[in-house]
């Protein structure tokens, strides 16, 4: 059994919760207990914040994480409802702080912890929360730009006098300054090249071992442990009400090789992860950095858990299987029609006029135009992404842009009218980067590459993977040339590993689903990071038990290694036993899929016999004593013509066609709970066919002997209800004879083991709707 109580705090779409309750649902499959509570949120957009509400019905939601940070344990903070309630408490919380002034994207506008910016802001107050509330363990996510030493120090209650100014210098250590409490020193001014908090009490310094680069962008810098125990400092015999960080250093003697140690609520300890969301199974390249902190002596005494967690995390990681084309809505999807007709429409109209008036390239040039001119000749873009052979200015071979938007397009499958309301600027960089990928020999048109054209031929990568996107961000505005279209809002939450048709949406725009997408973690990612937490005692354990133990070892013997050469393999057809609760029922296995797991459909002599479940895991099943093999197909069909119906074929009997609550996905574990049994029947009961609201019972009966294991039967269609098909079988996908109305000619479908059947049917049709009879 697992418990988590979880908060969250700055998430945007909360993709932690969702993460942990498709992890639920899995494990429940599996038959472990998994007892989760989410206890609060923590967000300040409106329009973020009644999406959560939506999909979090109950759950405590604060307006703004600073204000719950300066809450007291106990005490009451505003809700995004106006109304009070006290800060709970949780086990472990995950944050996603603001970026905005931590990004590369901000250039010269970057803005410290200290300068209390959005980022600065959130962080402090995350901080603050963390302290207040004292959770065990915490995940914290952000850009890769982020000042992570300073935010490890603020946790952990350090400061490496090395790290007070740039490049190791002492030119503003004047500038953190502490007042004198009693027998202490208390920061009473912080610094922006250091990372003390304000009001935290001076315990000591202590040596520390020297700085290591690490070889890989992956890692962050290290430092040798220090031997140094820690030395206490007092202001007893000091004199003064104040006094700056130089003079204190000078007063002690400390250097570089010292770091200050402060007093904290609670001692914490933080390691750093670079995780990559196109490791994780999904084709965009967002890279991100997560960092876990956890209460000293959580995880018992001994354990490395900064190793181990990330021994996990990475273990983890799934191969990329689907490319960006594969997350598309097809374009006779309701939301593309709404997309499309809108940009057909008067606001898109405006927006082509805002956009396109004028000439970019000439009277309307700005800094931008030049940065395109430079890309032509040679001269710009991002390193190593320059054009070898110069391009003409006029030369604009996939869109022939004009002055006053006009344009002629290189493909016909391309929106036009997505195409109106782009920039000059943004058709440009279209053509840019289409001679940059001839110049790989890559086709655009006919090669999967997306290009993020809401930016500067000198912050874009133009030399994409083929089949991933890079990183979606709030702003961002990804054109497929192929496709000759952008990505929309819900296609964004989509690739971002959240399944969107679980979620409740309402009102949102575009704009808004994009802004959701780009502030979100990556589910599988955040979801890795939160299993390996839970994870990890029992790694651990497993390590002190048995030191030659590896993951490795576990991935061929657990659940969804049976497969893959783990103790107890099963194939297709074979007979074995089904664990149901405390006991063994007989079953057989239907299928084997491709994550190692079985479909299990239990056989005769069990209580629920014909039932099927799927993504079951080795450690479920086990050889029966009577070990055989039984013929089954291995593949599981939607029923034709629209029958919102599953249909297995078997040698030794009929076809089945069931009603099916939920749509099914192969491999995804879904209980089938409304499969009949296999075994034919001289007169079958009256099933219902989802296709149709009126029951079997007012079609044709149909009596027929009993087939040899050899043949397959063929049902007919009814006329008048088309609801017969759920009695024997679907209606096959391949051409078939059929009987005439008029004359009642018996197909050869319906000829089963020498008995004829005449019946009054009519050829199969290819629409969803029932008959009109």
């Amino acid at each position: 059994e697992l418990r988590l109580s979880m908060a969250t705090a700055c998430s945007g779409t909360d993709a932690p919760v969702v993460a942990m309750r498709v992890a639920q649902e899995a494990l429940a499959r599996r038959g472990t207990f998994f007892e989760f509570d989410h206890v609060m949120s923590c967000e300040i957009e409106p329009y973020k914040q009644s999406f959560i509400a939506r999909n979090n019905p109950g759950v405590l939601l604060f307006n703004d994480i600073a204000e719950c940070g300066a809450t007291p344990r106990g005490k009451s903070a505003t809700t995004a409802y106006g109304g009070l309630a006290a800060v709970p408490s949780a086990s472990m919380i995950v944050a996603g702080t603001s970026c905005k002034d931590f990004s590369n994207l901000k250039g010269k506008d970057r803005k410290s912890i200290e300068a209390m910016g959005t980022s600065g802001e959130t962080f402090i107050g995350f901080v603050n929360l963390l302290f207040e509330q004292q959770h065990d363990v915490g995940i914290l996510e952000n850009v890769q730009g982020a000042e992570w030493d300073k935010m490890a120090y603020y946790i952990e209650g350090r400061l490496p006098l090395r790290s007070v100014a740039p490049g190791g210098g002492g030119a503003k250590v004047h500038e953190l300054r502490f007042e004198v409490a009693g027998d202490a020193f208390v920061v009473s001014e912080v610094s922006e090249f250091a990372a003390a908090r304000l009001g935290a009490r001076l315990l000591g310094f202590r040596e520390v071992g020297a700085r290591h680069q690490s070889t890989s962008k992956k890692k962050p810098p290290f430092f040798e442990p220090g031997g140094g125990a820690l030395t206490p400092i007092s202001s007893a015999q000091f004199r003064g009400s104040a006094v700056g960080l130089a003079s204190l250093c000078e007063r002690f003697g400390l250097g570089d090789d010292h770091e200050l140690c402060f007093a904290a609520p609670v001692a914490y300890r933080t390691t750093l992860a670079y995780l990559d969301a196109k490791e994780w199974g999904v084709p965009q390249t967002r890279a991100r950095k997560y960092m876990l902190l956890w209460k000293e002596g959580s995880f018992g005494e001994g354990v490395e858990v900064a190793r181990r967690w990330h021994e996990l995390c990475t273990h983890l990681r799934c191969p990329l299987k689907y490319n960006v084309d594969s997350f598309l809505l097809a374009d006779e999807n309701d939301r593309v029609h709404r997309f499309r007709d809108a940009l057909r429409g008067p606001l898109g109209r405006l927006t082509a006029v805002s956009r396109q008036g004028g000439d970019w390239w000439g009277e309307q040039a700005n800094k931008d135009t030049q940065a395109n001119k430079d890309f032509r000749a040679c001269r710009g873009g991002k390193v190593g992404q320059f054009l070898k052979t110069p391009l003409a200015e006029l030369s604009r071979p996939y869109t022939n842009w004009g002055g006053q938007g006009q344009a002629s397009l290189a493909s016909h499958t391309w929106w036009s009218e997505l195409v109106s309301v782009l920039s000059q600027r943004q058709l440009d960089m279209i053509d840019c980067f289409g001679v940059k990928a001839a110049e790989l020999g890559l086709d655009p048109l006919h090669h999967s590459l997306w290009w993020n054209i809401s930016q500067n031929v000198g912050r874009t990568e133009n030399i994409p993977l083929p089949g991933i996107t890079g990183c979606i961000t709030p702003g961002g505005e990804h054109f497929g040339p192929h496709k000759g279209r952008s990505i929309l809002g819900y296609e964004k939450l989509l690739l971002s590993g959240i399944p969107a048709d679980k979620l409740l949406l309402g009102t949102e725009s575009e704009v808004q689903l994009s802004d959701l997408a780009g502030n979100a973690m990556v589910m599988p990612v955040v979801s890795a990071a939160i299993l390996a937490v839970l994870c990890l005692p029992a790694y651990a354990r497993k390590l002190a038990e048995d030191a030659k133990f590896s993951l490795a070892s576990l991935a061929s013997h657990e659940a969804g290694g049976g497969a893959r050469g783990g103790a107890a393999t099963f194939s297709e057809g074979q007979r074995v036993e089904l664990r149901c609760g405390e006991r063994w029922e007989p079953a057989n296995i239907a299928d084997v899929n491709e994550d190692g797991t079985y479909d299990v459909a239990l056989a005769a002599g069990a209580a629920d016999a014909g039932k099927m479940f799927g993504g079951v895991g080795a450690a479920h099943v086990r050889r029966r004593a009577s070990e055989g093999r039984v013929e089954a197909a291995s593949a599981i069909q939607r029923c034709g013509a629209g029958c919102s119906t599953r249909r297995r074929r078997s040698r030794r009997g009929s076809e089945r066609c069931a009603p099916s609550p939920t749509r099914f996905t192969r491999g995804s574990g879904q209980r089938w709970s409304c499969l009949r049994p296999r075994a034919p029947r001289l007169t079958p009961p009256p099933p219902r066919c989802a296709a149709s609201a009126v029951p079997s019972s007012s079609a044709t009966r149909l009596t027929r002997a009993a087939p040899t294991p050899s043949t397959v039967s063929r049902g007919p269609i009814c006329a008048t209800t088309r609801a017969r098909r759920a009695c024997f079988s679907c209606p096959s996908t391949t051409p078939r004879r059929s009987t005439c109305s008029t004359s009642r000619t018996t197909s050869s479908s319906t000829r089963l083991s020498g008995a004829t059947t005449r019946t009054a049917c009519t050829p199969r049709r290819t629409s969803s709707r029932p008959s009109a009879g």
